[in-house]
């Protein structure tokens, strides 16, 4: 097979990013009309169908409060036109705080912050009060106190209208999508369009660790309407020492593995994915690669994509090869690096912080601080790629008592530091590639260190149950 690999994505110019990300790839019939993601998590969303003049109808829940509380209302929105957000007093009594929500082709949050005042109950409005064409669609409601856990009903509408009464049902609507997720784990994936006629083009990422004389797998989770080739090659670009040939489907996702092969005098091994399996073209999801021996660490960086457009994966066509998030959040350059720094972590971005823990640890670099403010942080998988030095540890700590992680954490640098997180055992992702938790459970719950042993991670501290 000719190499037609690029080089590195890292090069990749910012504007190029974003014209990839939303939308240079047309859809094609191996899906329907809803090929592009109508949900922002989970498979359900809301639609809301605008006219002009407005009809001022509305989808609505009447939930129970504390009195002289502090709450936030939110919704996610995404489409063309704008939604009204309110919250009334009572059982539609008077009107406590409201909120424009313009949507966009990407979801944006939509949130307003209120005192319950005297209420015990309020009720809490999504409303068509502007005039409009178009249809929007809302995923993950949420009413609450900040951090705190979402008294809404059915807040992301994968039970259909449970919960909700909807004034004019024919404009108010839930939605399916029939793809479902377009990720394995996380909010990133590889998408890549594949011609009728192979191009032998893809993805690429080479490793410098391997170990000689040892038995290794390559895998990668595919779903769509055209399968991919899997390779492993000795050094840059050797001899195959691992081939696959899998197909995929639109109905669940299929782990494609090579069979198991021997790494020889090897150091070196490129993973290679790539076109040229039978078919006649389509659109294909990858996520969730891994390289290594069949029950060891992942040897690959970044295997979920979930840091987007950077190091260390190399792509031949960006146009028709796409990491993106699907529409989960608007895409974002990779943060600024930092070292030898501070940096925080609030559920708000209060006072310009981070809203997530994923986006800090891409930023930290050696001697960087992330202190994590109160919170419930659910992210999915966080990867911790990057590495400190012994004197100049990435440190990733709680400030107090109760930052709650209910994601994993899978740590590939050295040199890394986690202090005091609470980890919520009830995250949905359980089934990383390549190995299971080597955290002690005793202390730490759903904590996934990659490393066996933990090379360059000192001691993790400060954990307890939940």
């Amino acid at each position: 097979m000719k190499r037609l690999f690029g080089k590195s994505i890292h090069s990749l110019n910012l504007a190029l990013i974003l014209a990839l990300l939303w939308g240079m790839l047309a859809p094609t019939a191996a899906f329907a009309d809803d090929y592009w993601s109508l949900s922002r998590s989970g498979t359900a969303a809301m639609k809301v169908q605008l006219s002009t003049p407005p009809n001022f109808s509305n989808s609505r829940q009447l939930v129970n409060v504390t009195s002289n509380t502090a709450y936030n209302a939110k919704i996610w929105v995404k489409g063309t036109g704008s939604l009204l957000l309110l919250v009334k007093a009572g059982n539609w009594g008077a009107t406590i705080a409201q909120q424009k929500c313009d949507a966009s082709s990407g979801w944006t949050s939509c949130s307003v912050a209120f005192n319950s005042g005297s209420s015990t109950q309020v009720t809490f409005i999504v409303s068509d009060n502007y005039a409009g064409t178009s249809a929007v669609y809302v995923d993950d409601s949420f009413l609450g106190t900040a951090g705190g856990a979402n008294l809404l009903q059915n807040g992301g509408f994968e039970s259909g209208n449970a919960g909700w009464t909807m004034s004019t049902t024919g404009l108010w609507t839930i939605v399916q999508s029939s793809f479902g997720s377009y990720t394995y784990q996380g909010d990133w994936s590889l998408q890549a369009t594949i011609p009728s006629t192979p191009t032998f083009s893809g993805m690429t990422q080479t490793i410098a660790n391997a170990a000689p004389n040892t038995s290794y797998v390559g895998k990668i989770w595919l779903k769509g309407g055209i399968g991919i080739r899997l390779l492993v090659k000795a050094g840059t670009w050797g001899a195959n020492l691992g081939v696959a040939t899998c197909s995929a489907n639109t109905s669940g996702w299929t782990e494609c593995a090579t069979p198991a092969f021997n790494t020889g005098s090897n150091t070196q091994l490129t993973f290679v994915v790539s076109d040229g399996a039978p078919g006649s073209g389509g659109v294909v999801f990858m996520d969730s690669a891994f390289l290594g021996s069949p029950s060891g660490t992942n040897l690959l960086k970044d295997p979920g994509f979930e840091d987007g457009y950077v190091n260390p994966w190399n792509i031949a066509n960006k146009q028709t090869w796409v990491i993106d998030n699907h529409g989960v959040n608007p895409p974002q350059a990779p943060p600024a690096p930092v070292e030898d720094g501070t940096l925080y972590v609030h559920p708000d971005g209060a006072n310009g912080a981070f809203t997530s823990i994923r986006q800090a640890v891409k930023a930290a670099r050696a001697g960087t601080t992330i202190i994590v403010k109160d919170g419930v942080y659910a992210e999915g998988p966080i990867y911790m790629t990057y590495s400190g030095t012994a004197s100049r540890p990435i440190v990733l700590k709680a400030e107090a008592d109760d930052a709650v992680v209910k994601s994993t954490i899978e740590v590939y640098g050295q040199y890394v530091r986690i202090e005091g997180l609470q980890f919520d055992g009830e995250s949905q992702y359980s089934g990383t590639p390549g190995g299971s938790a080597q955290c002690d459970q005793r202390e730490c719950r759903s904590c996934r260190c990659r490393r066996q042993p933990l090379q360059g991670l000192r001691r993790l501290r400060g954990h307890r149950r939940i």
